[in-house]
């Protein structure tokens, strides 16, 4: 289990992707990217909106949003047409070299070699011109090529990936993303030529309905050309924690089931892949916040039976709780904070908790009391943060409460093995997947990229893209609230490009409805420059009441991908959402 971070040591390029760290999260990430231009390196940003971050760039690409593989898919076409890939990388730190049927889109097996039920993966050995298990072949294992083994044809997953980005010369991808093709073989022969690159991404890339594509794509275009840092001074392992005894209280099996937010609008609505009469919401406006509002309040709430709030404030969610239970601040209770990475600190209690407000650890506790359960949750909040320490993984040898009420200690999270046939990854072959097996069944093995959801090119009723920026003002709906941050930022606008504007003879500051089938909001125009046509930005966070009408999630949806359901869950595609603007 270990993190992909590139060359953070000292990147002689930096690619900041559908992020913005000059206004979002992570908070030191910045000071990190404005230090190494400092010392040389050249910044390069790719988004639909001119950022804050973009600002500072060297270089900006105006992507249109949900088509950031195929962008990957264009630099990786160039990358591999010139024969810049890092062959030893590939080898020893990818599934590049193993061999897949191309009847079935497996692996190759040892069984498939008549070797009994071996389970290890197969190369073709170009020494001996014949396949045989990975072991020490990393340096003789073919990349490309076409084989037979035992009857069956076989190609290396490099050579299918070679074929995918063989289909996106850089002239296809510009149309595809609306950015120029010299600008594309630019960029991809730069991140070969000015290693080490670090490659900057967040939670926005994702957003879309297809997002893990694109993710993967980006990961894909770091692995083929070497960027990703596998050294103790960038790399790191990650913090684990003793999570067992709070979601396996009972030894003899499983007392709670994960289910994505998604999942469980479907699980309230028609009781399937169980029913969800209940819900208790802590750390989260789930009204303001989740895909589909509308849904939400008109389906969602009425079916359920019970609704229970903790929060600090009466947000729109606190709103329609059954019992609202008011949750102290971060100074009157003890927490465990991680980060910045690789350090722990403890969240140092400050004061009691005032009124009748309480910590969610005492609530929680308080509630367990009542329903006999106190024996699982009498720890106290320093108690469970031992329990969460106690792993018994190195990566928090030693460090217990007592030693973090004396300031923020290092863990040993950043030691990660010296050789590099050490390494591994936690995926099912331990090695960086560029051919996800079990991804075949749906044709995205590979990293393919396939339209967004709604996309305008298909949708002409809405021919806008609309996408939810982070603003610095709130972290998500927290602070929107706040007396002093609405005298700097007073109301929620949506961002337009002139020439949509002009189209629609609309005018700066003017009150427009940004609309489609499931929804509206109500709220003033910006005019800028620094959104490429056809695009429109909410910055998301605004609360449900601060709209003249309506609200920013009243427009996306809920639609559920079933490939991010079997890998982990679906993913809510708060900029892959299409709309039309219109004077209010």
């Amino acid at each position: 289990p270990y993190e992909l971070l590139a060359g953070w040591s000292d990147p002689k390029l930096i690619i900041v992707w559908g992020s913005n760290p000059g206004e979002s999260v992570p908070l030191n990430q910045m000071r990190r990217i404005m230090d190494a231009k400092e010392r040389g390196a050249r910044l390069v940003v790719i988004d639909p909106r001119f950022t804050v971050t973009a600002s500072k760039a060297d270089e900006y690409l105006g992507i249109r949003p949900g088509t950031d593989a195929a962008l990957a898919l264009g630099m990786m076409h160039v990358v591999l047409e010139r024969g810049l890939q890092d062959e030893a990388f590939l080898r020893l730190h990818t599934v590049a070299p193993y061999l897949v049927r191309t009847d079935t889109g497996a692996f190759v097996r040892g069984k498939d070699m008549g070797q009994g039920e071996r389970s290890d993966y197969v190369v073709w050995d170009e020494e001996a011109q014949s396949a045989k298990p990975t072991g020490a072949l990393e340096t003789t294992a073919a990349l490309t090529g076409r084989y037979r083994v035992n009857g069956l044809e076989v190609k290396p997953s490099f050579q299918l990936l070679q074929e995918l980005a063989e289909a996106y010369p850089p002239e296809t991808a510009s149309e595809i993303t609306g950015i120029p093709a010299p600008l594309i073989i630019r960029l991809a022969e730069e991140m070969v030529r000015a290693r080490p690159v670090s490659i900057v991404t967040h939670m926005g890339l994702s957003r879309t309905y297809h997002g893990d594509l694109s993710i993967r794509a980006v990961a894909a275009l770091s692995s083929i050309t070497g960027n990703i840092s596998l050294s103790s001074r960038s790399g790191h392992r990650p913090i684990v924690l003793n999570w067992k005894p709070f979601l396996h209280a009972d030894p003899s099996g499983p007392t709670s089931k994960r289910l994505g937010v998604l999942q469980m609008y479907d699980a309230v609505t028609s009781g399937k892949p169980f029913p969800i009469k209940a819900v208790w919401m802590a750390f989260i406006n789930f009204l303001n916040q989740c895909a589909n509002s509308n849904r939400i309040r008109d389906e969602i709430f009425p079916n359920l039976e019970f609704i229970a709030v903790t929060d600090l404030f009466m947000t729109p969610t606190a709103r329609y709780a059954d019992i609202l239970m008011p949750a102290c601040s971060f100074l009157e209770f003890s927490d465990l904070i991680m980060g910045p990475h690789p350090y722990l600190q403890l969240q140092h209690k400050v004061i009691e908790p005032l009124y009748e407000s309480r910590s969610d650890v005492d609530i929680a506790s308080g509630l367990a009391r009542k329903m006999g359960l106190e024996s699982y949750f009498d720890l106290g909040e320093e108690g469970f943060i031992n329990l969460l320490l106690d792993s018994g993984h190195p990566s928090v040898e030693g460090i217990d409460v007592e030693r973090l009420k004396q300031g923020p200690v290092q863990t040993h999270a950043s030691q990660i093995p010296d050789r590099d046939d050490e390494i591994r990854f936690s995926t099912p072959s331990g090695k960086i997947e560029l051919y996800a097996e079990g991804l075949h069944v749906f044709g995205q093995a590979l990293s393919v990229y396939l339209e967004p959801l709604e996309g305008p090119w298909s949708n002409e009723k809405y021919p806008l893209t609309f996408v939810q920026g982070h603003s610095r003002f709130r972290t998500h709906s927290m602070f929107a609230n706040v007396p002093r941050m609405l005298e700097m930022n007073p109301e929620p606008v949506v961002e337009m490009n002139p020439l949509d504007a002009r189209a629609r003879n609309i005018h700066n500051d003017e009150w427009v409805t940004v609309y489609n089938d499931r929804g509206r909001a109500t709220l003033k125009v910006r005019l800028t420059e620094g959104i490429r046509p056809g695009v429109v930005n909410i910055c998301e966070g605004w609360w449900v009441d601060q709209f003249k009408e309506g609200d920013f999630n009243a427009l996306t949806h809920d639609a559920v991908n079933p490939v991010q359901e079997k890998v982990f869950e679906p993913n809510m595609a708060m900029n892959d959402v299409a709309v039309e603007v219109s004077k209010a």
